[in-house]
């Protein structure tokens, strides 16, 4: 089996301001990075950020709602799931794309303090496919590595990775935050025996550092079976 590696991006920006914009311009590019997914974009018209040879889908600002984009190469074929929404204080962009032979859910998040439910999770999270969720779930805890005071979200999402034994973290205990501890989360859900890492990325940094992450998906050879055509010696003169 051939294998690649899916890489993506993940990055609560704080706001898209032009130097934010040039550094998410300048990581893709010397990365070859396949997905970014940023939060907080504070992007009213999902035009603030333009990426030649990607694919953009927004979650635009307007009240309460802060803007979240995922942006997939073009030359991987990638679909919206759903629209776009805000739900119980979860923003969310949920794309399907194509990668080799596998399809994956891609789910970008943005979730308030104090919001994070099960109930207000994006439905495709739970359709028995490999999903990768990833960004700003605002969620400390001891448990999952992470220094800071613990809040609901916290409490939430340890509770959803013990209910949903077939989710699970990547990453370790770094901090994705000025402040210290983790915010910001990489997890795979019905990851079909796939692994994966997530590192933090020190040189990306609004008040969040950027993480960037790497799943390596294998691509199925195709066996033919070769036949061995043979004719009859009466009629080999036919075909000299």
């Amino acid at each position: 089996m051939e294998v690649n590696s899916l890489t993506v991006l993940s990055w609560n920006v704080r706001s898209l301001t032009s130097s934010r914009i040039a550094d998410v311009h300048c990581y893709g590019t010397q990365h070859n990075t396949d997905i970014i997914l940023l939060q907080e974009t504070g992007d009213k018209c999902g035009t603030a950020l333009k990426l030649n040879g990607y694919v953009g889908h927004h979650l635009q600002v307007s009240v309460g709602v802060r803007g979240v984009s995922t942006y997939v190469k073009s030359t991987i074929p990638s679909v919206l799931l759903v629209a776009p929404d805000i739900k119980d204080g979860i923003e969310s962009v949920c794309v399907e794309v194509h990668f080799q032979d596998c399809v994956m859910n891609v789910i970008n998040l943005y979730v308030s303090s104090n919001s994070f439910g099960v109930t207000a999770l994006p439905d495709p999270i739970f359709q028995g496919v490999m999903t990768l969720v990833a960004g700003d779930l605002n969620a400390r805890h001891r448990s999952l590595e992470s220094g800071g005071k613990t809040n609901v979200n916290d409490t939430r999402l340890v509770q959803f990775l013990s209910d949903f034994p077939q989710a699970r973290l990547l990453g370790s205990q770094e901090a994705t935050h000025i402040q210290g501890g983790r915010l910001d989360y990489a997890c795979l859900v019905n990851y079909q025996g796939v692994t994966g890492i997530s590192i933090v990325i020190s040189d990306l940094l609004s008040d969040h550092f950027a993480i960037g992450i790497r799943l390596p998906l294998t691509k199925r050879k195709v066996q033919c079976d070769r036949k061995r055509l043979s004719l009859p010696k009466d009629k080999v003169d036919h075909f000299i």
